[in-house]
């Protein structure tokens, strides 16, 4: 965890979030207590925030067979994750379904999970995903998922989450990604 000043205030980075709380039970909707003490460990502020985090990502909604995401496989098989594999070998050249186990982030780097390597050559995860997405695919279907919904404010109420209206259509969030003008994860996207 790396705790450091930025401009007006301090940020937190590397807190580990999980969707299931310290009794067990799954809950999005994780509350962090957040209390800030001066170096003579007296308490400067203290606040409470919800933190939603969801493991709901679902790559069988593409991926599975004869999913959108397997139509270079001629609809793939019944692995989700060797479909990815051999649909990935099929469009980009490779030979990953027999170079098993496959870090992703070694090459389609990540500024939250793999930052040394947010140079490569190859596109981020994030934007790999989003422009290859079809048209029955929502922002609900990874983020955070069908269940978490992330519903945070009145702007989001909407069956889909009405995420488009200000994030843009997903060919959009993909494409701001490749030219360059947004980093995943470290600033969201905008119509």
């Amino acid at each position: 965890m790396v705790v450091g000043a930025s401009g007006d205030h301090f940020e937190v980075r590397g807190i580990p979030l999980t969707p299931v709380d310290d009794s067990g039970t799954w809950n999005p909707f994780q509350v962090a207590a957040i209390t800030v003490r001066d170096g003579s460990g007296a308490i400067v502020a203290e606040t409470r925030t919800t933190v939603p985090t969801s493991d709901e990502i679902d790559c069988a909604s593409c991926h599975a067979q004869d999913g959108a995401g397997t139509m270079s496989i001629a609809g793939g098989g019944a692995n989700v994750f060797a479909n990815i594999l051999a649909e990935h070998d099929a469009r980009s050249g490779t030979s990953l379904a027999t170079s098993t186990p496959v870090l992703c982030a070694s090459c389609h780097g990540s500024p939250r999970s793999a930052p040394a390597i947010r140079g490569r050559r190859a596109s981020t995860f994030p934007m790999s995903c989003t422009r290859s997405l079809d048209d029955r695919a929502t922002c609900y279907s990874c983020h955070p998922g069908t269940v978490t919904q992330c519903s945070r404010s009145r702007a989001h109420m909407g069956m889909d989450g009405d995420c488009t209206t200000c994030h843009g259509e997903l060919s959009q969030v993909g494409g701001s990604i490749a030219s360059g003008t947004r980093t995943p994860w470290a600033r969201s996207p905008s119509a």
